[in-house]
This record gives structure tokens, sequence and C-alpha cells, in this order.
């Protein structure tokens, strides 16, 4: 017996979902959100009947006690909401300290929250505090008097609750240590037809284990590449449903601990070609017979003085950590040096050929002539070896000591990571295709342990996985993508430090991916990314082979920005001006439309707002500027109170960023005025983006920290 895809609800709120629960007096599945909204939505349209903010923290847990059809809600706030059957606030409780989990023994009416170290008991007059553990509780299941929990320190902990007139309690049955080899994430209770009772837990080791009521391990199943997110029970099928990094549910027998995803039609009869999201959590829903779920926070990359990029996600079954991985300099050094390599290899093949027609041009004329003293003619055959043609350009790549990135541009739909050196070069990262193809010739009973290793590098189609029976998700989330990047090739041709970058896409109308650069050398370069070679140079005729590169100001370029409804591009200069031009997949064609001229320091900044349909600009003179589309005139001059270092538009309500010194000021263009100011920062800010998925500003600064902060709001949105 399978279930099938309900339905399917996208941007259902711009902040991460935190926590997902079910009202059966009301019918309605009630999400919770890191912002503390809930939303409440009908369980056959998921249409969003209302939405609530009484809680200030991420909400983190939903339970509905049956005997009071009372509705309660959790958060880190500390606070805990007790809902009625019409949807309004019953009454607020603050235990002032955050709360991670709840359960609640229905037989002895106790409720069991789940604290940092330990678990508070509560009954209707008397409150018990355990303190049996050593970091947060995250899951808690209560079944007839027991209370069963799972903490980050691997402790799995079963107590036997007991409630007398006077005193109320938690007794220790059994305790396991080290249930895990990591922190646990997920845990779940369920009865067999004959009455036993067993636990599955899940864990950051990627493995999940069924156990017995005395703390013994039955099941172990190890077969996931990525940790599990959560975990339920689906009674209409018997099975263990497991979110682990992946936009399909594992299915698996705990009696067996076999896999059964494949003779369950649950996931085989949808199509998740392109699907671009994970499970992180599972709720099931005995009296719908449904299961919930929940996607996957975003990635970020940032880079730094020394020429690392670093990765930061947040952990999918924790909100408060983030991990990091670091893509050193050194691999996109070596990518240079092997292309360099390569050109002064191909150069040589060039001088070679000619040198030998030259030859065999000399040696006719003799043969024909009979000229015994003919001219003598340069010939050079030899050709530079392997080894000094790499010493070479190795050479020359240490010889730069500028490694530092001033500029990143993700590509969504390339999966290229592009970054702008002040060694005058552009790195673009990628997906490791030719793994990819090495994988798919290897030889499959000789090379099983390659293919399950590097299973995650393989299409979903791979005929590997099926020969090998683990065919995996579909891995198109950016998660599982960014676990094979490398330097896929560098991009050089500039002269000095490059500090500006824009894309064009192929929607824009064109048939290829374009990047536009500018830098130092005060030239305009246009790269074909599919490509990946240069496309054409800002020029002043239409004769390539004259390389009649044209200047593109007169002083240093500082940003570029793309406009796609109007196929233009502005570039920021020192020379104070801001230039907009026509773009064209033709250096010669693109045309100068105007000129943005009132700035009284160099222009560092220039944005295009779509929502506003205006050209923004910032400056060191301590102003922002705004600009008709046309460029003919400006329409505001806002005093930022200091030098402009970076803008960002917010794509939801067209405000204006402005990085100020160490603030993040934050302007309105539709009343011209300063809407909010976010201090936090103890250096100068360098970089600002807005994740519109959770309606957030993300800022980092040279006081080598990365700050998240909540965005603004207008009160008629």
């Amino acid at each position: 017996m399978s279930m099938e895809r309900q339905f399917f609800i996208k941007d259902s709120h711009n902040k991460q979902i935190t926590a997902i629960g079910y009202h059966p007096a009301r019918r309605v599945y009630i999400i919770g959100f890191e912002d503390g909204l809930t939303k409440t939505m009908e369980v056959d349209t998921g249409q969003v009947i209302s939405s609530t903010q009484l809680h200030s923290g991420w909400i983190t847990d939903y339970f509905y006690w049956a005997e009071s059809k009372l509705f309660f809600s959790s958060s880190n706030d500390g606070t805990i909401i007790a809902w009625g059957t019409a949807g309004s606030a019953h009454e607020i409780f603050g235990l002032g300290l955050p709360i991670y989990a709840m359960g609640f023994n229905s037989r002895k009416n106790l409720l069991v929250l789940g604290v940092k170290n330990g678990v508070f008991l509560f009954a209707l007059k008397y409150a018990f505090v355990s303190e049996e553990n050593d970091d947060i509780v995250k899951c808690i299941r209560c079944n007839e008097s027991r209370v069963y929990t799972g903490s980050y320190d691997r402790r799995l902990i079963i107590y036997d609750a007991y409630y007398y007139p006077g005193d109320v309690g938690l007794k220790i049955v059994t305790k396991v240590n080290a249930a895990h080899d990591a922190g646990i994430t997920s845990l779940e209770i369920f009865s067999d037809n004959e009455n036993n009772t067993w636990i599955v837990t899940g864990s950051f080791d990627k493995i999940v284990k069924v156990w017995s009521q005395d703390g013994k391990v039955i099941l172990k199943h190890d077969a996931f590449t990525e940790a599990i997110n959560d975990l339920c029970y689906v009674q209409r099928s018997k099975t263990i449903w497991i979110a682990a990094g992946s936009p399909k549910a594992n299915l698996f027998d705990p009696k067996t601990g076999e896999d059964v995803s494949d003779f369950i039609g649950t996931f085989q009869n949808d199509d998740y070609e392109g699907e671009n999201y994970i499970i992180t959590s599972l709720m099931y829903v005995h009296e719908m017979n449904t299961v919930i779920a929940r996607k996957a926070p975003i990635l970020m990359f940032t880079g730094t003085t020394k020429g690392e990029i670093a990765k930061w996600e947040q952990l999918q079954a924790n909100n408060f950590t983030y991990t990091k991985e670091i893509y050193n300099y050194s691999e996109a050094t070596s990518k240079l040096a092997i292309q360099l390599m390569e050109k002064q290899e191909e150069d040589c093949r060039k001088v070679y050929n000619v040198n030998r027609e030259r030859f065999l041009s000399s040696i006719s004329s003799i043969i024909t002539t009979g000229d015994s003293n003919p001219s003598r003619q340069s010939f050079s055959p030899s050709i530079l070896s392997s080894s000094s043609s790499e010493s070479t350009a190795l050479n020359r790549v240490r010889s730069s000591n500028n490694c530092a990135y001033i500029k990143s541009i993700f590509i969504e739909s390339l999966d290229d990571l592009v970054i702008a050196s002040e060694d005058s070069n552009i790195y673009v990262w990628g997906f490791d295709e030719t793994a990819i193809n090495l994988l798919n010739n290897i030889d499959p009973p000789k090379d099983a342990g390659l293919v399950e290793r590097y299973s995650v590098l393989l299409d979903a189609n791979s005929d590997l996985l099926k020969k090998h029976g683990s065919l995996q998700a579909d891995q198109e989330s950016v998660n599982n993508r960014v676990a094979g990047f490398i330097c896929k090739f560098v991009l050089t041709g500039h002269t000095g430090c490059v500090t500006s970058l824009a894309i064009v896409e192929r929607g824009s109308g064109y048939d290829t991916t374009y990047l536009i650069s500018g830098g130092w050398d005060r030239k305009i370069y246009v790269w074909d990314l599919e490509a990946k070679k240069l496309h054409d140079i800002l020029r002043g005729d239409d004769d390539y082979s004259n390389n009649n590169d044209e200047l593109a100001s007169d002083g240093i370029i500082l940003d570029i920005e793309y406009c796609k409804e109007r196929n233009e591009f502005a570039y920021a200069s020192s020379d104070r001006l801001v230039y907009v031009r026509q773009f064209s997949s033709r250096g010669s064609e693109m045309r100068l439309v105007n000129v943005l001229q009132g700035h009284d320091g160099e222009v560092t900044q220039v944005r295009w707002c779509a929502l506003h349909q205006l050209w923004i600009t910032g400056s060191e003179d301590g102003t922002i500027r705004l600009w008709t589309a046309d460029g003919i005139s400006y329409d505001t001059v806002l005093n930022a109170h200091g030098s402009v270092a970076v803008l960002c538009i917010d794509q939801i309500n067209g405000c204006i960023l402005a990085g100020v010194q160490h603030a993040i000021r934050v302007y309105d263009p539709e009343y011209k005025t300063l809407v909010q100011t976010n201090y936090g920062h103890k250096d100068s800010v360098r970089d600002i983006i807005h994740i519109h998925e959770r309606n957030q500003y993300i800022s980092v600064s040279w006081d080598k920290t990365i700050r998240i902060w909540n965005a603004y709001k207008k009160r008629n949105m």
C-alpha cells in the first residue's frame, strides 16, 4: 500500500519552516516559522486560513491535548502558548529559557519540555526538573506512562513518569549514554500487531537504529550519505519514513530493516526532475493518513583576502548551527597553472608549424632552382617539455601575492560560482563533471566501491546506480551539488585587479550565458561562460583583429550592474561618473546610452531597482542618488552620512540597503526616508545580500564576521 503526494505548497513564507503540526479538532495543518509566525492551512487544499505572530523567536514544536482540546506551541523565546479551538491564544506561559521540544503524557496529564541540559515535567500544580543531559534535548515522545528523550549529547533516556498528590517526577528506566556516534536528531515510538513497543532514532552520524524497551539495538540501518534530518512511522504502510538529504523519503521495514522504497510507489509515481529542495522534517497525521514535510535551508558563500572560499550551511536538523567548508586558493592556482602550461604548449606547436612550413618551402626552392646557398631562415623545431612549461606557469602564478577575492556571483542555471580576484583573474567553481564522466565509464563489477563512494556525483538515472541497487534520490538541491565543487576553469585577460561582475543569462534573449567584467585596467570584457572563453571586448570598431580595445572610462571601474528589462548595463567609475551602455554580444555595438553625472566623489556602487524602475548609485561623497530609468535626470539624493561601500536592493519591497562604515542603513525609495538601521559590525561592511526566501539580509565585514538580519517589513505589506 502506497501513499501519493496530495499537494505541494511553494513559497509558504519568506522564512524557514521550523515546526509542523496538526489540529484534529479544527482539521487544519499548523506551520511554524523562524520569525515566530504561525500559519493555519486547510487540510484538503493547503490554502492559508489565518496567520498569527505571538512568538518572538523560532517556533520549535507543537502538540495537541485532546482532553482539553487545547493546541500548544513552544518557541526558543522561552514561551508556550495554549491555543483554543477557535484559533485564538488561550494563555501564554513564560518559562524563561529556550524550549526545543515538547511531549504530553495523556495518561497522567503531564507536560514534558526539552531544554538545554535536561527536561522539565509539569503537572497541573507541580513541576519537576530532570538534569540528566549535557546538551539540548531535541526529541521527546510519550507513550502510556513513559517518556522517551533523545538529545545532542548522544543520550537516549527512557523515564517512567509518576504523579501523586503533592509529588511529581521522572524515574530513569533505561539510559544509553552513547546511543549514536553523533547527536540524536529524531525519535519515534510505535507498536506492532503483537503490542510490542519499539523505539527508532536517527542521528547526525547518518544511521537509523531500532531499539527495544530495555535499550538494546535490534536493527541498524546505515545506507545513508547524509545526516538523518527526521523520521516518522507511517501506520498505514507500517514503514518508517526517513528524511536524509533528498527530495524523496527513504522507506524501510522496521522489522526486517530492508529498504522498501522501490516496492512502495509513493515516490516512484512523481517526476522529481529539477526539484531543488530536500525534505528536512516529517510528521504523520494518523487521522488523515497524511505525511507533512518541509524543505531545506540555503547555502552561503564568502571569500577572504587569503583567497579562500567558505561555504556555510545551516544544519538541517538544527536551526542554531552552521557548518563551514573551505575551498583553498591553491586549487584555483593549480588550475590556472595547467591552463597556462597548455597555452604555452599550444603556442610552441604553432611556432613549430610555421618554422616547418618555412623549412619545407626552403627545401622546395633548392630543388626547383638548384640554389645550393639559400638564404638562412630561422627554424626552431624544439617544443618546451611539459615539465618546464608547468614550472614556468607555476612560477608566474606564485609570483603574485594578490589573492584576495573582490566579488562573487552564483549562477543557479549553471551551478557555477564566479569569483573575481585581485590577481587579475576570474575563477569559476562548479560541479565536477569530469568525475561524473569517469564514473560512467568504470567497470561496475570491479569498481563497486567507487560507485558507492561517489554515488552523490552521479545522476539519479545512472545505469551504475541501478546495477548496484543504490538508486539515489534526485540530487538537484544546492546542498548536494556543492559536495563536488572544484575550480573548473580560470578566465584570464585582465591586466589589473578585477572588481566587477555581472551576469547576462539565456533568459535575456541570448543563446548562451555571458559574464561582463571590469576592473582597474578600465576595460570591459564579455566572457562566454558556457564555452569557457573570452567572447569579446568593448572596442571602438568592428575589426576584432585590430585589437582596438576601448577604455570604458577615465577612472578604474568599481562596479557593474546589468538591467534585463532594458538590456543595458551600467558601470561605476572612480572618475565620479556612471556609464550606461546597451549590451550586445559584439563589443563594437555596446553603444553608450547615457552618463550619470552628479556625484562629488568616486562612485563605488550601482544597482538597478526593478520594482521602482530606477538606477541607484552610491559614492564616497556620502550620498545615494536615485536616477530615472533613462538616466536623463536623478530623482532623489539621500544623505548616507558616510562613504557608501556597498548597495543592495530588497527584492520584496524595493528598499535600498547601504553599507556605510560599520552600519547598514535601509532607505525606502518610495518615501525617500531612512526606515531602519542595523548596528553590530565592528568594522566596515563589505557586502550585503538579500535572501528573499527567508526575507533576511546577510552582511559580511572586515571584522571577520557574517551577520544575519531580519529584513525591513513595510506596514502595508
